[in-house]
């Protein structure tokens, strides 16, 4: 069940299924991604929401198209409720459907809890082996 929700993370995301994508979140989760001068930002589910609609209508309107691809999944601790993941992800995209180029490779490092019978992100963290800065206005 946990790779399911790690799985659809990539999958609504590159599908531009943003209400499937928060819906993978406790309500009070959010995702943190590390800045190159040693700052998180960190994303609540509202604001994931407005920065994926504004991604998704930057990325439709050039033509590319963005895959993340899972490769390792270590599970670093579980018990009944909650668990503690790392995974390792290519991001890839597709440019206008006729070349593809690596993006990006990433080690997501991922809270998990129980909600009522099904696993939940609380915690989501980001760690890109390039520059993934996002602009000081963001």
């Amino acid at each position: 069940a946990i790779n399911d929700v790690m799985n659809a993370f990539g999958v609504y995301w590159d599908n531009r299924n943003i209400e499937g994508f928060i819906s993978l979140f406790t309500e009070d989760g959010y995702l943190i991604l590390p800045q190159t001068d040693g700052s998180d930002i960190q994303f609540s589910r509202e604001k994931l929401k407005e920065i994926g609609n504004n991604r998704f209508k930057e990325v439709e309107s050039s033509g590319l198209q963005q895959r993340h691809f899972a490769t390792n999944t270590h599970f670093i601790e579980q018990t009944q409720d909650s668990a503690h993941i790392e995974q390792y992800i290519l991001l890839a995209t597709v440019h206008q459907k006729e070349s593809l180029s690596i993006n990006a490779s990433m080690i997501y490092d991922v809270w998990l809890k129980k909600v009522e019978g099904i696993w939940k992100i609380s915690k989501y963290i980001v760690k890109s082996d390039v520059n993934m800065d996002l602009p000081k206005n963001e």
